[in-house]
């Protein structure tokens, strides 16, 4: 191994020998800068990771037995040229001074490289690690959150059919029941004289009427007919026409007129994230308007929600908050499970737009 000078490099030191006095040199200090040498060379040689040095020309001027070790297939040698990958990294680093990280594959290992430069000296000192199980456990905490996300999304696709099923129910079984009833008690009215009868007979049908009212509310709410019936653009201006009437708020639509072929799935679940952000402005913008727009451009759909509200700090979104709601973090994961985009835009009193988009596909992409 050659140590020469370069372990004071190393550590920025360039002398442990303090000034002579006279013909004399101090004997402790120099056998302690000595001591302290050997202490650092013993360090480098046996670092379990990877340690070289490097020159600006790319000759290896210094490498430990970590080195040697585990990577063999590099045929390393001191006084021997490095491979490109490691002479470009340390011509970048002794070009702009700063230290840079470099990841390189080896043999089904990984390594990070930490490339920093000596200008002075004229060489790089690279410390390497081995990263293969990191990596290994990012790639499958990735692969088992895309999974986890999948599984998200298609039990929300299972709880829409589930909804438009108990929505059709509704309709069909319940519905009907309770206006046959309505009918029939409607009938006994001329049948019995009684105004006390008929007062009663009255109210029964009065509260029929109510629980019709509320079966259609809840059937709408479950799964809205208009959407299946008459498609997207549809169902975003009746929930948008529903908020104003309930609410007050200025509603305005717009639409570009394009086919916008869609699965009913996704069309399902572009209704859904409209109507949370619809709600969000309710609950939390103070906004007198709300804006909609849909528009198709080459193979995607966009959906505009805009409004004139107090905004917020921007900052604060990417993670849910009571302020921000849970609400958009969702439509954020969902639209991105179906290969969709979320953009953001808003200032503390000067509203929020905010920009869905999908890509028009019949079939889901595959997980």
């Amino acid at each position: 191994m050659r140590y020469s000078g370069s372990v004071f490099h190393l550590i920025g030191l360039s002398s442990f020998w303090g000034p002579a006095h006279g013909t004399f040199e101090d004997i402790t200090e120099r056998k302690q800068g000595e001591e302290k040498i050997q202490s650092l060379a013993k360090f480098l040689a046996e670092n379990p990771d990877p340690i070289l040095r490097i020159a600006r020309d790319g000759t290896l001027l210094y490498i430990n037995q970590a080195g040697l070790n585990l990577l063999p297939g590099w045929h390393l040698q001191v006084g021997k040229a490095t491979p490109l990958m490691l002479r470009e990294a340390v011509l970048q680093v002794m070009g702009n001074g700063s230290t840079r990280m470099l990841d390189i594959e080896h043999r089904r290992q990984i390594y990070s490289f930490s490339v920093a430069p000596v200008i002075d000296a004229g060489y790089a000192n690279l410390y390497a690690r081995d990263i293969t199980e990191r990596r290994k456990a990012r790639e499958a905490l990735r692969k088992s959150e895309s999974q986890l996300r999948a599984l998200s999304l298609e039990l929300s696709f299972i709880e829409e059919r589930e909804r438009k099923r108990l929505a059709s129910y509704l309709h069909d079984e319940i519905g009907q029941s309770l206006a046959l009833l309505r009918m029939k008690f409607g009938s006994l009215t001329g049948i019995w004289g009684s105004k006390s009868r008929k007062q009663n007979i009255q109210q029964i049908r009065d509260l029929l009427e109510e629980v019709i009212d509320q079966t259609h509310t809840l059937m709408f709410e479950l799964s809205p007919p208009v959407l299946h019936q008459l498609g997207l653009e549809a169902a975003i201006e009746w929930a948008g026409e529903k908020i104003s009437q309930d609410f007050g708020i200025e509603f305005m639509f717009s639409d570009d007129g394009m086919i916008k072929p869609l699965s009913a799935d996704i069309k399902a679940l572009l209704f859904r994230c409209v109507r949370e952000l619809m709600s969000n402005t309710v609950k939390h913008a103070k906004a007198k308007r709300i804006t909609v727009s849909l528009t198709r451009r080459e193979e995607r759909v966009f959906v505009v929600v805009e409004d004139d509200g107090v905004g917020f700090d921007i900052s604060l979104f990417g993670r849910p908050t009571e302020k921000v709601g849970f609400g958009l973090f969702s439509v954020r994961e969902r639209l991105g499970a179906v290969g969709g985009s979320y953009e953001f835009q808003s200032e503390p009193g000067r509203g929020t737009r905010i920009t869905l988009s999908v890509p028009l596909k019949e079939e889901m992409p595959s997980s």
